[in-house]
């Protein structure tokens, strides 16, 4: 393992339980409870496996791709877009669809991350726009602001779940 793949564990750990947050949103009584509490354990297990996992686990020579500007840039674009975005859909009271915005954006920075540091990204980051099509479809179609909430979130979720998981997997 490198460090910097368990750096982005971390990441994916605190990201993975926050999108299931945001994805309770969308249910109620014991369904959310559960989804709140399932995403809390496993973001927290991910983070204290990736933190175990980088002891003895030399820095890398080089540094890592927080330092890249090509890094920098692609958060400062998508910041602006996730806002910008954010902005527009309530704006025009559609603010339902801002979950599957936020996905899209996301997947698009990590194709993005994809073509500039790693093809490990370009999985991450299709999962997270077949999220946000999911959950836009799901609206489009009538299913309700709590369906776009649950299955963009959700998917996202699982997502980040499972390629952090890959990154702190035993050799």
């Amino acid at each position: 393992m490198q460090r910097g793949e368990l750096i982005g564990a971390i990441v994916a750990g605190v990201a993975g339980a926050a999108w299931a947050l945001w994805a309770a949103g969308g249910a109620s009584g014991v369904p959310a409870v559960v989804i709140r509490v399932v995403g809390i354990v496993l973001g927290l297990a991910l983070v204290i496996a990736a933190v175990r996992g980088m002891r003895g686990v030399a820095p890398e020579n080089g540094g890592t791709l927080f330092a890249a500007r090509g890094y920098r840039l692609t958060v400062l674009g998508e910041v602006v877009a996730l806002f910008g975005g954010g902005f527009l859909l309530n704006a025009t009271g559609h603010g339902e669809y801002t979950i599957a915005w936020y996905a899209f954006v996301v997947g698009v920075h990590f194709l993005v991350f994809g073509r500039l540091f790693h093809p490990r990204f370009y999985g991450l980051g299709v999962a997270m726009i077949v999220a946000a099509v999911a959950g836009a479809v799901a609206g489009l179609a009538g299913a309700g602001p709590g369906a776009i909430l649950l299955i963009a979130g959700l998917i996202s979720s699982a997502s980040l779940f499972v390629v952090g998981g890959l990154a702190v997997r035993p050799s």
